[in-house]
């Protein structure tokens, strides 16, 4: 199962999402050969007021999620839905499960629950039912169902929210220089300061990951639900280069 081709697929809320929360591991997967897929539900044009303003955000950070996207080697969708309007209704959750079978996912990455920023945190608990619906033979959806092997949570707003102990540490030392050349120059929405500030972020936090796993930089990872036998696997942080995968089912 090592040596297949997965396709990993990080769902964000906003265009730089993925790229400031798990940049190191798709840039990881891509670099062995794996294929990688941004899938962002939104734009994030709610960063400026309403009207021509938030139309100019929202052309703005669609180029920017398309920057990061090439610069960590993945290709990028986005759902295209308005800012700050991620719920976790039937509607929301039958959307994502299509939008993630029509992909066909094996390894999906989603934000954690306890975010600070209500779209990263309402995705969060919309995926908990993806999880389950998506690789589910008996549910009928537009597409037939993923072969999903492996599914994790990444940290965002690492600054403001309270720690948690994180379930894996993915060493991402070899690929960290393009996790932040992802990001340099590529968000133009938030100015000079704003992505000056974003770098010394991932740094700090990228150094502080990796102390604790042993290695120069290292981004957390943290177990996902929603789906028993993914919740199986097991819950012990380690260094790792590779996410556990379950073997493959056609049931849930």
């Amino acid at each position: 199962m090592a040596e297949q081709q997965l396709h990993v697929v990080g769902v964000g809320a906003h265009p730089d999402d993925i790229g400031y929360g798990m940049g190191g591991v798709v840039a990881s997967y891509v670099r062995r050969g794996h294929r990688a897929t941004i899938l962002n539900v939104t734009y994030g044009e709610t960063v400026r007021p309403p009207g021509p303003e938030q139309e100019e955000a929202k052309r703005v950070r669609r180029k920017e999620g398309e920057d990061i996207a090439e610069r960590l080697g993945a290709a990028v969708e986005c759902i295209g839905l308005p800012g700050n309007t991620i719920i976790p209704s039937w509607e929301m959750k039958s959307l994502l499960v299509n939008w993630l079978r029509r992909l066909q996912a094996n390894v999906i990455f989603y934000p954690t629950p306890w975010d600070t920023h209500a779209d990263h945190r309402n995705l969060s608990w919309t995926m908990r039912d993806v999880m389950y619906y998506v690789g589910h033979a008996g549910m009928a959806f537009d597409a037939p169902p993923c072969r999903l092997l492996s599914a994790w949570m990444y940290e965002l707003e690492f600054a403001y929210n309270e720690l948690h102990e994180p379930d894996l540490l993915f060493d991402v030392t070899d690929v960290f220089d393009t996790k932040v050349a992802s990001l340099r120059d590529t968000r133009p929405i938030f100015g000079v300061e704003g992505q000056a500030q974003t770098v010394d972020e991932v740094e700090v936090w990228g150094r502080w990951c990796g102390l604790r796993a042993g290695v120069r930089y290292a981004e957390p990872l943290y177990q996902t639900w929603g789906n028993m036998r993914l919740a199986s696997m097991s819950h012990q942080r380690n260094r790792v280069r590779e996410v556990p995968l379950i073997a493959p089912s056609g049931g849930a």
